[in-house]
């Protein structure tokens, strides 16, 4: 019986794309991928694909696309992917088994790791070492909320996750009339899951997390005029009206979820929960005069900022031998047999693009 859907939204990127349905292809998982490129996969590229992979070409924002996968999920869990990460199967199987034995949990994820191809071989790190040992099992929802901010991961975004609460969560993110962008959508995502119920990351490696390429959403991130970053604007004044907004959309949302808060300590909650999140980065003053002053130059150099500490952490720390008894240093459990088909499934995407690259 399949109980997990996977919701891929992607833009472009089209090899990572075909090596996630070829990897998922005839799995007890349904993969829904909603493209939004500006060009579709033609369908005789896709008939190689089991009846498991469903492609539905969607050429609307991210939002508009996440909005139509609402409907799609039929699965008592759901979990949102990208298709250039690698979500190890095993793991995923893990994480419904947790979730089916707890039912107190609503969100179950993995450890992670960083991997890239360089020169002919995986390097592979750590990555999201605040997600080993994450666990908010309090009862109460406000410290749950404040627990997780003050040592954040993005540690559910990408978990299994329950259906329901999947899409309560994403519902009034995604709503056009709430003009939630990509560059808010993580945290505020985050926020409500954790609100919702007690979430668990197991200790044991789920989430490969490729830089092998740019993300897609940095375009968006920094042409968009709502919000931008988190970090970037909580403290700024000029988000102040969309702000206000959000939060009294989570909090009304929140609020109707229980009986114990009333919506200003809801909305109270919120407030902190995020102002420790947005602490551990302030900007500073000479930016946020910058900012103001000549936005087109701080959008320069933000974005190259931005650019670089991407790079930089794509840098290897060792090849994926290396990584992974790193992780195992930690005590986190690695599937031996599915690193095997991991390291297969990259080495042979890489071969095959120099090969095509050759012949070109």
């Amino acid at each position: 019986m399949q109980a997990l859907t996977l919701i891929m939204p992607v833009y472009g990127r089209e090899e990572y794309t075909h090596r996630k349905m070829r990897y998922f292809s005839g799995t007890d998982f349904i993969l829904h991928v909603i493209d939004g490129s500006p060009l579709e996969i033609k369908k005789s590229d896709l008939e190689i694909y089991d009846e498991n992979i469903h492609y539905h070409y969607i050429p609307k924002s991210i939002n508009e696309r996440l909005m139509y996968a609402l409907n799609l999920v039929k699965t008592q869990y759901v979990s949102l992917i990208s298709n250039d990460d690698i979500f190890l199967k095993n793991g995923l199987h893990a994480c419904v088994n947790e979730l089916d034995k707890d039912m107190e949990l609503v969100s179950c994820g993995g450890c992670a790791m960083r991997f890239n191809y360089n020169n002919g071989k995986i390097n592979a790190f750590v990555t999201f070492p605040e997600m080993i040992n994450s666990n908010l099992a309090d009862e109460d929802p406000i410290v749950r909320m404040y627990n997780h901010f003050d040592n954040y991961a993005p540690s559910h975004v990408y978990s299994v996750t329950r259906t329901d609460v999947w899409k309560r969560a994403c519902y009034d993110l995604l709503k056009k009339e709430n003009n939630i962008s990509e560059g808010v959508f993580e945290q505020l995502y985050e926020i409500s899951v954790v609100f919702f119920g007690k979430t668990k990351v197991l200790k044991r490696l789920v989430w490969c997390r490729s830089a092998e390429v740019e993300s897609v959403g940095y375009a968006e991130r920094y042409n968009t005029e709502i919000y931008g970053r988190m970090k970037a604007c909580w403290y700024d004044k000029n988000y102040s009206e969309q702000k206000n907004n959000f939060l009294d959309m989570l909090a009304i949302n929140f609020a109707d979820s229980q009986e114990e808060y009333t919506f200003n300590e809801v909305r109270n909650g919120i407030i902190e929960a995020l102002n420790c999140y947005a602490d551990k980065s302030v900007p500073s003053t000479s930016s946020s005069l910058l900012k103001k002053n000549i936005p087109f130059l701080y959008k320069i150099i933000d974005s190259i900022l931005y650019r670089l500490i991407n790079k930089y952490q794509s840098i290897p720390g060792g090849d994926l031998v290396e990584g992974l008894e790193s992780l195992k240093a930690k005590g986190v459990y690695v599937d031996s047999k599915e690193m095997n088909e991991f390291s297969n499934t990259i080495n042979d995407f890489h071969k095959n693009k120099l090969k095509k690259t050759t012949r070109a």
